[in-house]
């Protein structure tokens, strides 16, 4: 994994804002919604995509801080809302609704890294990055107890269908965030050849879209694929250039591990 330019890294940061401010123009315009075509899906593709860096920068941060409290609730309400503008789902949705289905996205994503960074295989493949030991802080659990409540109090004021949330209702659809997540961080921080990498990100975007058109929505085939092919670059994008998986000194690595506990 490259180390993160400056250069590249605010030009990625410049890159995300005018895209997210293309969104709120798009989705304010009395425009909106005539010959837009795939843009809706590129949209969605920008919202998730920010939600699944948001968690591997969460998750790799060497500790705590006030940003890591500000940044991920604020990321998460700004997609969501967003993402009820698009209105993918039809009819029916609150942006409660989208509000828990994003939580779930984030929080699938973050528990998925979470366990990886303490395994020996993400040791072995990527010694110079952040991992940690199988132990519990106070605060882990303070947050973890807190997130669950926030959850619970979600799914309590969600949109009901039957003996469920409308929100979990395409469940498959949920797990498509983290398992991009989970991919390109996997990717990025290997020694492939870069033109390897981006084949790699292709090709998870590509069985993404595709998972999901053969058992949810087959009559929009091209679009998913461009939506989770745009997702798997825009991730991969922040992971290889963005710094949001930090390195660390082969000497360093005993207080890391204990540090990011």
């Amino acid at each position: 994994m490259p180390q993160r330019s400056p250069v590249i890294f605010w030009l990625l940061v410049t890159a995300t804002l005018c895209a997210n401010a293309a969104a709120v123009v798009s989705l304010t315009s009395r425009y909106f919604g005539t010959g837009l075509f795939y843009t809706l899906n590129v949209w969605s593709a920008l919202m998730l995509a920010q939600i699944s860096v948001t968690a591997i920068w969460l998750v790799f941060r060497p500790r705590l801080d006030l940003w890591s409290w500000i940044v991920p609730p604020a990321v998460l309400i700004a997609a969501s809302i967003l993402r009820s503008k698009l209105g993918l789902f039809g009819g029916g949705w609150t942006t409660l609704d989208y509000i828990f289905r994003t939580a779930l996205q984030m929080l699938i994503s973050i528990v998925a890294l979470w366990f990886m960074m303490r395994t020996a295989f993400w040791r072995k493949w990527s010694p110079d990055a952040t991992h940690a030991k199988w132990e519990f802080s106070l605060r882990q659990l303070f947050c973890w107890t807190m997130v669950t409540a926030v959850l619970s109090a979600l799914v309590g004021r969600a949109t009901w269908s039957g003996s469920q949330p409308i929100s979990v209702s395409q469940t498959l659809g949920i797990f498509a965030p983290p398992v991009i997540a989970v991919s390109a961080v996997i990717l990025a921080t290997s020694d492939l050849h870069w033109l390897a990498r981006l084949a790699g990100y292709l090709i998870v975007g590509t069985a993404v879209g595709l998972t999901l058109a053969k058992f949810l929505f087959w009559n929009i085939t091209d679009r998913l694929l461009v939506e989770f092919v745009t997702e798997a670059l825009f991730v991969a994008a922040w992971v290889e250039w963005g710094g949001v998986i930090p390195r660390v000194a082969p000497v360093a690595h005993s207080q890391s591990s204990v540090s990011t506990s």
